[in-house]
């Protein structure tokens, strides 16, 4: 089996059936998916069941809810496929995707790299299918580089194709309990892997922001979260193994996303917001690897001032420079 699919399943019964239809449809058919309903309170588990029950190689895991994270680990311990695929329930992917991205894997390294087409619309025609320029190197200099450097989304799962021995292996699990768990898995998925190759066409249709999805609803765990994996990924001892340019481009990505999680923050209650005031204090570091200049003027606020009056200096200066 090359592929094994993994599809975290959770209150999405509008969405679920063509998910399962777009593998169904692949021209491609080594492959196995797996839905992972994480107690899910609609009907995602019938729906489940019933393509399990009509497809040899689709199957279903029913548990209780534990979050994305605990979902795609059953899912890759249950998985046989050389190479792992997440995909999202409510993402759909391509005619002929799987077919395509089989060529690319013929050096069988240890991450395909890829990249999602973002749009709120998965039916709209994607008039260009290539998606970005890969680098002429495949060194994990040159990989980090072109990765991390990026303004763009790096860190979702579902554009890194990897190998399942090398998963298993390294122990790459997703931290349990976490909302963006992708921060920390796929930082150590680059700090541990060492063979690349690239993708770079369309495959896969993320329906990007969806109105009640978690992503889009204002939560402070989220922010707690995002600055609690940041931090103890600047405790790895294993980012000093690498080069100084391959730690601090990586490093650099991650204090953007500390940044980026601060943006809801006053749409918070007093009481989180003062927690997440302390946690940030004590977890700031990572920012002295920013390479713009803005960025590096608000950790030297936060060494000298605290998060709390740093935030709001940095919140009224974003108001009139606009």
């Amino acid at each position: 089996m090359l592929f094994s699919i993994i599809v975290p399943v959770y209150k999405v019964e509008d969405y679920l059936e063509e998910c399962i239809l777009s593998v169904l449809n692949q021209t491609c058919e080594d492959w196995e998916m797996i839905l992972v309903d994480d107690g899910s309170p609609d009907e995602c588990p019938v729906i489940c069941d019933k393509y399990a029950g009509e497809y040899k190689n689709i199957s279903v895991i029913h548990k209780k809810n534990g979050g994305l994270s605990s979902a795609r680990n059953r899912g890759i311990e249950k998985s046989t496929g050389e190479y792992i695929v997440f995909l999202d329930s409510d993402d759909v992917l391509l005619p002929d995707a799987l077919k395509n991205i089989s060529g690319a894997l013929k050096k069988k390294p240890d991450v395909l790299i890829t990249e999602m087409y973002n749009t709120s619309d998965v039916h709209a025609q994607i008039v260009n299918h290539e998606k970005y320029i890969k680098p002429e190197q495949t060194d994990k200099k040159s990989v980090i580089h072109f990765v991390f450097a990026k303004e763009d989304l790096t860190w979702p799962a579902q554009q890194y194709i990897v190998k399942r021995a090398f998963i298993c292996e390294r122990e790459l699990k997703f931290e349990e309990g976490f909302y963006h768990e992708d921060v920390d898995w796929t930082s150590r998925l680059f700090l541990n892997a060492e063979t690349f190759s690239f993708f770079p066409y369309i495959w896969y249709v993320r329906r990007f922001e969806r109105e009640g999805s978690i992503t889009t609803v204002p939560n402070p765990k989220r922010t707690k979260d995002v600055i609690t994996l940041v931090a103890k990924q600047e405790n790895e001892p294993k980012y000093n193994l690498l080069s100084k340019m391959e730690k601090h481009e990586i490093f650099n990505q991650l204090g953007r996303a500390l940044l980026s999680c601060l943006v809801n923050i006053y749409k918070y209650e007093q009481n989180e917001r003062d927690i997440i005031y302390k946690l940030l204090d004590n977890n700031y570091s990572m920012l002295k690897y920013c390479k713009l200049l803005r960025h590096k003027v608000f950790y030297i606020l936060i060494a000298t001032i605290g998060a709390k009056n740093a935030i709001k200096i940095s919140m009224i200066i974003r108001k009139y420079c606009r």
